[in-house]
């Protein structure tokens, strides 16, 4: 069967849109792969009609096979054309984004500066305030509270970090501190005397007894003291000692 040329002009994106898609089935010529594309579109019965018309109905089936690669590229481009346009679109609004953000920066310099003016302004003010501020609370130390309580117990400090820090400088200042079972206490030495005074004057053996006589930090460090066996009833002399 004799060939015939046929020949049509196309875009620069038509044309290397067919290239590359020549080139991935194998063609080496974009010319043999559009022959591919009009040649497996036509039927037998096409061919045989054109065989026997081909003068009369070549335009329009040109035309036709020209359309289908159009078509066909237009599909190619489209996916591109998507995500294109939807960059676009991300773009425009990061734009957006970035004026606003600018607007809002400036709008806040201007209050920042408006502030400042005010305040150089006020600065050459006398500052009036008709406020009554309370007094400052002073905390007391662990040696005034101890004068205050009378005794100290290391059970009630748990919530102290460091208790040997805390009972070595009562120790200095000039508390009583001794051990007695699992924990340490410290007396205020004025406290301490006046207990042993107390004491020597009670001339009741039970200790249960004694403690009703006492009052509740007395009667406390008592329990502890006869427990530990640092106080203790003489009989002879008829009233409580303690040793440390």
């Amino acid at each position: 069967m004799k060939r015939k040329i046929v020949s049509t002009t196309v875009d620069e994106e038509t044309y290397k849109l067919l290239k590359r898609k020549s080139e991935l089935k194998g063609y080496k010529m974009i010319s043999d792969y559009v022959r591919y594309l009009i040649e497996s579109d036509l039927s037998e019965s096409e061919k045989s009609v054109g065989a026997l018309s081909f003068t009369k109905d070549l335009d329009g089936l040109l035309d036709k096979k020209i359309s289908r690669i159009e078509r066909l590229v237009a599909d190619l481009l489209n996916p591109y054309t998507g995500k294109i346009d939807k960059i676009i679109a991300l773009l425009n609004e990061l734009r957006e984004e970035i004026e606003q953000t600018q607007t809002q920066k400036l709008s806040i310099q201007s209050q920042s500066q408006v502030r400042e003016y005010r305040g150089e302004a006020e600065q050459g003010k006398p500052l009036v305030s008709y406020r009554r501020e309370p007094p400052p609370v002073q905390r007391k130390s662990a040696i005034e509270r101890l004068k205050e309580e009378g005794a100290v117990f290391e059970s009630d400090l748990g919530w102290l970090k460091r208790p040997d820090l805390f009972f070595s400088k009562l120790e200095r200042e000039g508390a009583i501190v001794f051990e007695s079972g699992e924990e340490r206490v410290a007396v205020d030495s004025q406290f301490f005397e006046e207990l042993k005074a107390k004491l020597k004057e009670i001339n009741i053996p039970e200790a249960e007894a004694v403690e009703k006589l006492l009052r509740p930090q007395e009667a406390r460090l008592f329990r502890l003291l006869v427990d530990s066996g640092r106080a203790y009833y003489d009989s002879v002399e008829r009233g409580w000692y303690i040793e440390l």
